[in-house]
């Protein structure tokens, strides 16, 4: 059986067990990496993203824990194919090491774009200085990889167009478990009953409130709607931008907003099917480098999205290609506050987006697709010797 190196210092369960089960009678697996997805793994050192201090230091305790583990079993193992993710970003530098050291193909995903996420958040002459660095190293070597993988079409074609240079690149999107996640009434739903929700028109935010998120203006919109009774802008998860929302909770008490912490594992799946609508709420700036994965959980719940961002990127081409949801731009929140209204007073409207919401979810999103595109494109590099063959 052929053998597979996978390197990500953060992965996601649900992505590793895709990329195992694409992998099932083909390939073995190891993988170097700090999260406890399978009982075997090379531990690598936590990852901390509390602040830019914080992720620093991880990625470089990262870079010296693969310069020993490079030493150590470069001469020992061989490998068929190498999978690396730019989680940390040092692993763009590494891949090409490990390709060197066992002479085997690497494909390099891209679940973040440097050092373009930096130049949308860090504007300072020093980082303006090592940007420009970054771009010129990554059109010497990005064409070195045998294959590129972004997470959308407008990620491909961003990636594409920085390096000038002939690049080997695919998008490959995240998945969903849509048996897992789906749509629930919210009279049979056990979040929205503990919480009141099942007589409101509930405008979801789920996940991660960080730099890169337009919290602002989705508190603004929820501001010029409070005089809407039966819209209730509900936020459920943690981040820097999380006491923007708690100052507006505490400065206009018992109106049209609702705070709340991520969810148990048991109550995860209720929490984000409480929405009529779900918001991915994206700054102008990182909307060509921030895939909408969030967006895809929303879609299994049958919830019609409402996207905010730029004038381009994967979150808007996904809405108006499936016709899931609205989309807002140039940081209007009247027009966001508009187009939420419509939705509220346009039954008709919703059920359309919702019911396509699914039906793209089932049909394009779900993990047991994904799984099946990531099998062609292994089978593609490792052929040979596999149990199928």
């Amino acid at each position: 059986m052929k053998k597979i190196l996978i390197v990500s210092q953060e992965i996601q369960k649900q992505f590793y067990d895709v990329m195992e089960q694409a992998l099932e009678g083909i390939a073995q697996i190891d993988i170097i990496t700090a999260n406890k997805v399978k009982n075997d793994i090379w531990k690598a050192p936590d990852y901390h993203a509390e602040s830019l201090k914080t992720r620093f230091i991880s990625w470089m305790n990262f870079f010296l824990f693969m310069q020993r583990w490079r030493r150590k079993n470069k001469k020992g193992r061989k490998y068929d194919l190498i999978f690396v993710s730019s989680n940390p970003p040092i692993n763009i530098w590494i891949g090409l090491r490990l390709k060197k050291d066992f002479q085997a193909p690497v494909i390099f995903t891209h679940w973040d774009i440097y050092p373009q996420a930096i130049e949308c958040s860090i504007d300072h002459y020093l980082s303006h200085i090592v940007c420009k660095l970054w771009r010129r190293w990554n059109h010497l070597n990005y064409k070195k990889y045998d294959l590129m993988l972004a997470n959308g079409p407008a990620e491909a074609e961003l990636i594409e167009q920085s390096v000038q240079c002939p690049i080997r690149i695919k998008a490959m999107p995240f998945g969903v478990d849509t048996r897992l996640l789906k749509p629930l009434k919210k009279e049979e739903n056990i979040f929205c009953i503990e919480n009141g929700l099942t007589e409101k028109f509930v405008v979801l935010y789920s996940g991660t409130m960080g730099i890169g998120h337009n919290i602002e203006i989705v508190l603004k919109a929820a501001r010029k709607l409070e005089k809407i009774e039966d819209i209730l802008f509900v936020f459920v998860g943690q981040g820097v931008k999380r006491q923007l929302v708690e100052k507006y909770v505490a400065r206009y008490p018992n109106k049209n907003v609702r705070l709340f912490p991520f969810q148990s594992v048991e109550k995860y799946v209720f929490s984000m099917a409480c929405g009529d609508v779900a918001i991915v709420a994206q700054n102008a700036e990182n909307s060509m480098i921030a895939y909408p994965s969030k967006a895809f959980s929303f879609m299994a719940c049958g919830e019609a999205l409402v996207g905010i961002g730029g004038d381009d990127g994967d979150l808007k081409r996904l809405i108006c290609t499936y016709d899931v949801g609205v989309y807002v731009e140039n940081n209007d929140a009247s027009d966001l506050a508009e187009k939420i209204f419509r939705l509220y007073q346009d039954k008709e409207l919703v059920r359309k987006y919702r019911e396509n919401a699914r039906k793209t979810a089932e049909e394009v999103m779900d993990i047991r697709i994904v799984k099946e595109k990531y099998r062609e494109l292994f089978l593609n590099y490792l052929g040979g010797d596999t149990d199928e063959q």
